[in-house]
């Protein structure tokens, strides 16, 4: 991306509502943190309700039994692929099989007969491998086979899973529900009641204000002139403060607007046209203006730094299939993303966008926290899962794995923490082509810093899956969390560099899962995610 391509795409809409603009806030009232190193925060929202079970599969027998029991067509297969010469990850990487079927060990290929002369059709060799089985962790859950990449990080120590997390006021148990005790989160399965139960850490109230928009409140002003929070879709709660604002860079071209066409080179231009133009008798207009003016200068300062940015068409890693990194490869065609390209597409980009600007906000900016929003979509199966989930989770697998690879060639993947969030899971029982709106689910997170207990599965992993079990919400296997948002952003906060004070302000509701009131505010963390919590401040 050029320089004038790189502010036509550094736009968001403002609240005036006339031309897209940089969203940023200009009221620097604290003192920043002082910190002598970089970090970078990445949420990756599984927008929609991830169905965690499809995900991260249960292995162990007897849950194992009660989630086949009633998965249905959906089952995966217990077989553990790390067993499969066909399957075994290899440097980031998989072997596939050959189109007749044949182990081939040499060409990094798709795992059942893509060929199209074969009898069984291209929607069902996807299924096949979609069930074919997982990756098991040994601790219960297993990695699913559309994402071999994924199951290669677990194995080097970069990624961990995160057991049955959701939404939670304060913890829950089946018996609580069942005598009136328990204080539910407000509109429990609801889309976006959840989403905002996820981005604010709210889950009591109808929070007006992100976990990470507050520390930016807190943090302010970090990173001036830009701030701590940066989203590449739209401007999401997560990252709202009271009195700050996330940056929302648009990965899209700003369309023609009324009276007048504003589109392609007329762009940069018109921004500094505001710029010259900050007196107006129109207090309104005067006003807009100025913005505009902030607006063109920090186009002006992102858009020199990105001279910088990195080539990954130049890095010796390369992904699945031997192809420059972010490059989506044609076999992802084959197996129906075409009818979800963009989708694909949009999760591609945002992660090379997302490494690109922690290259440069580490080096070139000399910033020293930074927080990344990035959407993956389509999550929502009520119907068609197979073909919709099995080519969610390849994208996802793939394009994580090239987001790891680009870090860690850039020599910053310690310094980059992932994690995974998604309003809700699915329900164990199925509807006939898909599963509807649960609770608990699994997320995952992942980094190259030393400290982390990667290659494990953290929070507990229940063993009772049955409908009306002590896990399970009334019935159809919603499961019911058994650790909750606030407890597994904790410790990733903690590592970020926030104290315990600061901590009740991001996350109010942490207290109500310490062991007793009197205990440290690390109980009620989610344990063991580092080897350490002490803060480097």
């Amino acid at each position: 991306m050029n320089r004038r391509n790189f502010i036509k795409a550094t736009v968001a809409t403002t609240a005036t509502g006339v031309f897209p603009l940089l969203s940023l806030n200009k009221n620097a009232l604290a003192a920043s943190p002082n910190f002598t190193d970089y970090k970078a925060i990445v949420i990756l929202n599984l927008d929609g309700g991830n169905d965690a079970m499809n995900t991260f599969i249960p292995t162990n027998p007897i849950p194992y039994g009660t989630y086949a029991a009633h998965r249905g067509r959906l089952t995966i297969a217990q077989t553990n692929l790390y067993n499969d010469e066909a399957y075994q990850v290899d440097n980031g990487y998989f072997r596939g099989n050959t189109p007749n079927g044949s182990p081939n060990i040499n060409q990094p290929y798709y795992a059942v007969s893509l060929d199209r002369s074969t009898a069984n059709s291209p929607r069902t060799d996807r299924e096949a491998t979609y069930r074919k089985g997982s990756y098991h962790t040994g601790s219960g859950l297993g990695i699913n086979s559309m994402m071999p990449e994924m199951a290669g990080l677990y194995a080097k120590g970069k990624l961990s899973l995160i057991s049955n997390v959701g939404p939670l006021v304060k913890p829950t148990t089946k018996i609580d529900i069942s005598n009136g005790t328990a204080e539910l989160p407000i509109f429990l399965f609801a889309h976006n009641h959840q989403s905002r139960a996820v981005e604010t850490a709210q889950a009591d109230v109808l929070g007006t204000t992100g976990w990470a928009g507050r520390l930016a409140d807190a943090w302010d002003p970090i990173n001036a002139p830009i701030g701590l929070n940066i989203s590449y879709v739209n401007v999401n709660k997560t990252l709202i403060g009271a009195k700050t604002w996330p940056l929302a860079m648009s990965l899209g071209t700003p369309k023609s607007y009324a009276n007048g066409r504003v589109e392609g080179e007329q762009i940069e231009d018109l921004l500094f046209r505001f710029a010259d133009n900050t007196t107006h008798s129109n207090p309104f207009v005067n006003y807009y203006n100025k913005i505009n003016k902030i607006t063109a200068n920090l186009s002006t300062t992102l858009a020199s730094a990105w001279e910088n940015a990195p080539d990954f068409s130049g890095f010796s890693a390369k992904n699945s299939y031997g192809e420059n990194l972010f490059t989506i490869p044609n076999p992802l065609l084959t197996l129906g993303l075409d009818s979800n390209f963009r989708l694909a597409n949009v999760l591609f980009e945002q992660l090379e966008t997302t490494a690109k600007m922690i290259k440069l906000g580490a080096n070139d900016l000399s910033y020293s926290r930074q927080i990344f929003y990035v959407r993956a979509g389509n999550y929502d199966s009520h119907s068609n899962q197979m073909k919709q989930h099995s080519s969610n989770l390849r994208s996802l697998s793939l394009a994580l794995s090239d987001f790891y690879k680009s870090l860690e060639e850039m020599g910053v993947d310690d310094k980059v923490l992932v994690i995974s969030v998604s309003e809700f899971g699915r329900t164990l029982q199925n509807n006939g082509d898909g599963t509807d709106h649960g609770w608990g689910g699994h997320s995952f997170m992942l980094t190259g810093d030393t400290t982390f207990n990667g290659g494990q599965v953290l929070g507990r992993v229940i063993t009772d899956l049955n409908l009306e079990g002590v896990n399970n919400y009334k019935s159809r296997g919603r499961t019911i969390p058994t650790t909750s948002i606030e407890q597994m952003l904790a410790p990733a906060l903690r590592w970020f560099g926030v104290n315990d004070e600061l901590m009740t302000t991001v996350l109010p509701n942490l207290n109500n899962f310490k062991t007793t009131l009197d205990d440290n505010l690390e109980t009620a963390f989610l344990q063991n995610v580092f080897q350490t919590t002490t803060p480097n401040l």
